[in-house]
């Protein structure tokens, strides 16, 4: 019969009797201090902000730079339209849209939608 239960019982629960007593564990003071390897106030990326140590993700505004940097690169600027004409830019009134860096995992990407 012994062997009938064994098939059947798969599974039995074994106590674990420990060869030394029962201690009680606390923590304890440590007289030096412990230098943490990877202490992250230490670790900055140049390209991410104090609450972004990680640098999983963080955008950056560029419009007004992206503004300045088209109106000095386009005024001035002509193009020959075939013999038909001349188109020049003299001056620029408005710039609208977006311009942004994100910042993903360290690497900078470059978004802009600008009309």
């Amino acid at each position: 019969k012994d062997d009938e239960d064994e098939k059947i019982e798969w599974y039995r629960h074994r106590e674990w009797k420990p060869a030394e007593p029962k201690q009680e564990f606390a923590p304890s003071k440590l007289d030096q201090p412990v230098a943490v390897a990877n202490d992250v106030g230490t670790q900055k990326k140049a390209e991410a902000s104090q609450w972004n140590v990680a640098g999983t993700w963080e955008e950056r505004n560029m419009i007004g730079w992206a503004k300045a940097e088209l109106a000095s690169l386009l005024v001035g600027v002509s193009a020959d339209m075939d013999g038909k004409g001349l188109v020049k830019v003299d001056k620029i009134d408005s710039i609208e849209g977006d311009c942004s860096i994100p910042i993903v995992r360290g690497r900078p990407r470059y978004i802009f939608d600008l009309l």
